[in-house]
């Protein structure tokens, strides 16, 4: 009969090692949600990623002083490292942004929705006073799940 595990019955009724965890007792912002609340995992690699800055390929901070700029470049070379290992953003399940600013949270949601649609990874936003180069605005790690 072939493997009859809850995660094997789960794989194929999902196709995926992972599904989202929502709960109708939290509040979901009238723009939509930003983030899934949960993910559970059931199988497949895991992959944790470094926290992103706007660095180029050769070490520059890009887009000084703007924080979507920023984020962007941040999410390019996120998605760089995930092609890397054979993964997408559809295959990550949690990102943590830190950003120095209140105002930056707006635009680096906007830039986000660029990059990952329905459903979004569970997600935590830090308001922090400084990141490792004083240019950067924005850093962003994350955690995959790839099968």
């Amino acid at each position: 009969h072939g493997d009859e595990t809850p995660q094997a019955r789960r794989r194929l009724l999902t196709g995926m090692p992972k599904r989202p965890i929502t709960s109708p007792d939290l509040f979901t912002p009238p723009s939509g949600a930003m983030n899934t609340p949960a993910w559970e995992t059931t199988g497949g690699r895991t992959l944790h990623v470094s926290g992103m800055i706007a660095r180029d390929a050769s070490g520059a901070i890009v887009a000084v002083g703007d924080p979507a700029g920023q984020a962007r470049r941040c999410l390019e070379n996120l998605q760089s490292v995930l092609a890397a290992a054979g993964a997408t953003f559809a295959d990550v399940v949690k990102i943590t942004i830190y950003v120095c600013d209140r105002a930056s949270i707006e635009p680096v949601r906007q830039v986000r929705t660029e990059y990952f649609t329905p459903p979004m990874p569970a997600a935590t936003l830090v308001i922090v006073s400084g990141l490792a180069d004083p240019r950067a605005l924005v850093e962003i790690e994350a955690t995959a799940v790839v099968d």
